[in-house]
């Protein structure tokens, strides 16, 4: 993703007043990170994007291809795989109060545990698309 990719996705998450933007659907992990892993299976990794940093969230079966891969991109291995609570530490971390994520490509159950377990810290905003979706129509 060139750098006016990024900056065009992050002023598109600032206007729809977010701190930050939850990624799971893999084409988008892919052209955002240009960590080509299409694996849709739960837990193969998701995207955390804010407005000073970017990090991939995956499991330790992808730790070096997403390190080799996604220049730039800080790459977490949440212990036994679980990611609601390494999303909650990177929004205290970061101070996210609001993070938007791809409702069409979250599970309910994902989605609740993530909720449940960042209540206290921040709100989930459900989005059918994002930018990313019109930014991929443009090849580079």
């Amino acid at each position: 993703m060139s750098q006016d990719s990024v900056s065009q996705f992050r002023t598109w998450i600032a206007e729809q007043g977010l701190d930050a933007f939850l990624v799971t659907q893999p084409q988008n992990r892919s052209y955002l990170s240009k960590w080509y892993n299409d694996d849709t299976e739960t837990g193969a990794g998701m995207l955390l994007v804010g407005q000073d940093f970017q990090v991939i969230l995956t499991s330790t079966l992808y730790k070096e291809a997403a390190e080799r891969e996604a220049v730039g991109w800080q790459v977490v291995i949440p212990v036994g795989r679980e990611y609601p609570a390494a999303i909650v530490r990177l929004a205290q971390e970061h101070n996210l109060q609001k993070i938007g994520f791809e409702a069409e490509d979250m599970s309910y159950a994902l989605y609740d545990k993530i909720a449940t377990e960042g209540k206290l810290i921040f709100t989930l905003s459900p989005f059918e698309k994002s930018i990313v979706d019109t930014l991929r129509l443009v090849k580079q």
